[in-house]
């Protein structure tokens, strides 16, 4: 398992456990979708810096909709760290 973040200085090698929605703010951290392993650097980071960890995906405020806005979450987190851009889960039509 590497370190979920990859975000600059990142060690690759995960220590920590980090809650996109946390607990005080209905998230759980049982909730498999909810959590990221991450490399303390990056953790560090995540917490240090809140506007850019909700704009990257690694932070959601609050939720109406949890489902919707952990989609939404992990959507901005692939796209920060895999470069994608667009609806990555879109499928392909091979027509």
């Amino acid at each position: 398992m590497m370190c979920e973040a990859r975000i600059q200085g990142c060690t690759y090698m995960p220590t920590d456990v980090h809650e996109i929605l946390t607990r005080g703010r209905g998230g759980s951290i049982i909730d498999e979708n909810n959590v990221l392993a991450l490399c303390r650097t990056c953790h560090h980071f995540i917490t240090n810096e809140p506007a850019w960890a909700k704009e990257n995906g690694f932070v959601v405020s609050w939720s109406i909709n949890m489902e919707a806005d952990l989609a939404a979450a992990e959507r901005a987190r692939h796209s920060f760290v895999f470069g994608l851009v667009g609806d990555f889960y879109e499928e392909i039509d091979d027509d």
